[in-house]
């Protein structure tokens, strides 16, 4: 065999070999569960960092299964590495004028055999180094926080300009946050130091905050003294009444430490509360209300979020949790062909009931609840008035601001119950309600109303019958107050839904024979009627701002009114072409918002325009509304 013909036959079996090797592989492939031509599958965790000033190092560590730790500065990736939970640990990074914090300081991702997880280091909470958090257990504060003058037995290291921030304390219920205006040294050595109120913007610029289901921080605060005046607030206003001395029990408000609280009277039926305000044409020599009383527990917040920066407020979320327990016995006298009103708020200034402290960074955020009774009884009767009512309700609720516009947050679980049916009146309602406001270091800001209350009403029937209906309701509205986020140059700025959630049930009714004499007319809601007073309108107005204007905003033009409707003309600006016309419909004293017009010159057929008096058709405003605002009928 020639040396040609050897190498020909071994060229011929590595070719062979390579062959049967290749088969065997792909059958190993095959039954690993993927093919030659397939790339390999794998894991990973993908670490974003955001929102960290530029040029700054994250300070994360991340810990996993199988022993695996690694820090993070920056945007980083690991791959194939092995599965289960990984957490990131987010400490504070500190610069030449401020230290940013994280939004959390601890953050998992569950990493799976394939696929890549994703975790987020967020640094969104900037605290300057002139924002000084002081220990409240150890402030040394002699006297009380309330005035704007603070000494101190203490050496802490202040300078004007600074941001002091304390938590709940001894002499802090509310917490505190001041900018300091002065400092010196009194002749004890002690530090005396003049300030001023600050807002969260100045201790914290820069914020993303979100807590859910806070709970309080501990017991409530301690009852009302038993001394305390019942219905102290409010004025007498009344015409031909007559005002007596007020006999109620005492205490009003007691609160307990396991988050519950009651707030009730038990009235004189033969006296009328001295300082109530109420109105009546007619004279009256007895109370319309019986008893009151009006509890909750398990105070809470779902949720509390909020997004802000240099430049303002971006973002505020909140909802209150509760369950709540109404109670209300009226007997009111026949008032006949005569209206009377009254209205009382108890007690003033509301009781503190829980207290939640939300930890930013280092910050103490801290939210005092508060709670109060409102109530308010108004009827033109034909004969004697008495009911017994109790409605029990399982809330969460509050709203969303966010870019000028807000979100209603509605959850409501809720029962009436008649203890005692009522005499039929012409026309009667009366409603208690719970208003729970939220504090921010003392300072007012998200708050509910929360207003079981009753109708009752005669309505004519066909066939010669007419039919008195009793009816329980739950109304609730939301709002925000922004001051807390506010400096002290800054307009005012609220945000408000009146209309939150509503439900009516028919709880009572009674059907008879109509006598001989016949019933009054129904009003015209399309007839001229006077108009309520200009500051009435200015106020409903107002309230459908979402942005901060101007003081004496809105500046009212020319007015019209009816029975059942309201419209105005008015300005942002005084003397200006520039105009909008806001329709209402009117109940009584209450307006509510139905639809507001901008009118365009010279543009009748502007698309805006033309909606918009769609929209008033629609709910079948009367033909002078319509002529009043410019719509074609």
């Amino acid at each position: 065999m020639s040396r040609r013909t050897s190498l020909v036959h071994l060229e011929s079996r590595a070719r062979r070999f390579t062959l049967a090797l290749l088969v065997v592989l792909t059958a190993c492939a095959l039954a690993a569960g993927y093919s030659w031509w397939q790339k390999p599958q794998h894991n990973a965790l993908r670490v974003l960092v955001r929102e960290l000033p530029s040029g700054a190092a994250a300070n994360v560590t991340v810990r996993g299964p199988d022993g695996f730790e690694r820090r993070v500065t920056a945007n980083q990736t690991f791959d194939d590495i092995p599965t289960g939970r990984y957490t990131l640990s987010i400490a504070p990074v500190r610069g030449a004028k401020a230290d940013v914090y994280p939004t959390r300081p601890a953050v998992t991702a569950s990493v799976e055999s394939v696929g890549t997880a994703t975790a987020e280091a967020l640094y969104a909470n900037v605290v300057p180094h002139t924002t000084k958090v002081l220990d409240s257990s150890q402030l040394g504060l002699v006297g009380d926080a309330a005035g704007s003058r603070l000494v101190l037995e203490s050496d802490a290291a202040l300078a004007v300009g600074d941001v002091i921030v304390s938590g709940v304390g001894p002499k802090t219920p509310n917490g505190l946050i001041r900018r300091v205006t002065s400092v010196r040294h009194d002749d004890r050595g002690r530090l005396v130091i003049g300030t001023k109120q600050a807002s969260l913007r100045d201790a914290l610029p820069k914020a993303k905050i979100d807590f859910r289901d806070v709970r309080p921080d501990g017991p409530a605060s301690e009852p009302a003294p038993a001394s305390q005046a019942m219905f102290s607030s409010g004025v007498a206003s009344n015409r031909n009444a007559q005002v007596l001395q007020t006999k109620a029990s005492e205490p009003g408000v007691q609160t307990g430490s396991d988050g519950t609280f009651t707030i009730s009277t038990l009235l004189n039926s033969e006296t009328i509360i001295e300082g109530l305000t109420f109105e009546c044409s007619a004279a009256l020599t007895a109370s319309p209300l019986e008893e009151i009383s009006l509890g909750g527990k398990k105070p809470g917040l779902g949720e509390f979020a909020a997004d802000w920066d240099w430049s303002g407020v971006n973002r505020i979320r909140y909802a209150i949790t509760l369950m709540e327990d109404f109670h209300i016995k009226v007997k009111m006298p026949a008032i006949e062909r005569q209206k009377c009103a009254f209205k009382f708020k108890e007690p003033d200034p509301p009781v503190p009931v829980a207290t939640f402290t939300l930890m930013v960074g280092p910050i103490p955020v801290v939210i005092t609840m508060e709670v109060n009774l409102v109530a308010a009884l108004e009827g033109t009767l034909k004969s004697d008035l008495s009911f017994d009512f109790t409605q029990k309700a399982k809330v969460s609720a509050g709203m969303e601001w966010s870019g000028g516009r807000t979100t209603p947050i509605a959850s409501f679980e809720n029962e009436f119950k008649l203890n005692k049916g009522p005499t039929f009146a012409t026309e009667a309602t009366a409603k208690a309600g719970l208003r729970i406001g939220t504090k921010i270091y003392g300072v007012a800001g998200p708050y509910l109303d929360i207003t079981p209350g009753y109708k009752i009403a005669e309505v004519d029937e066909f066939g010669g019958q007419q039919k008195a209906e009793l009816k329980g309701g739950l109304y609730t509205a939301a709002g925000i107050e922004f001051d807390p986020w506010l400096r002290n140059d800054e307009p005012i700025m609220t945000a408000e839904i009146s209309d939150l959630y509503h439900v009516e049930k028919v709880l009572w009714s009674h059907v008879w024979n109509s006598t001989p004499t016949p019933s009054p007319s129904k009003t015209d809601p399309g007839k001229q009627a006077p108009c309520p007073s200009r500051e009435v309108i200015r106020q409903a107005i107002k309230k459908q701002f979402t942005v901060p204007v101007a003081p004496g905003a809105p500046h009212l033009g020319k007015l019209s009114c009816w029975n059942g409707w309201v419209a105005a003309v008015w300005s942002v600006e005084p003397a200006t072409d520039s105009v909008d016309i806001s329709v209402f419909k009117r109940d009584q004293s209450r307006l509510d918002p139905a639809v507001t017009l901008v009118p365009v010159m010279g543009e009748e057929a502007d698309p805006d325009w033309l909606r918009d008096c769609r929209s008033l058709k629609d709910l079948k405003a009367p033909a002078g509304v319509t002529d009043f605002v410019g719509c074609e009928r």
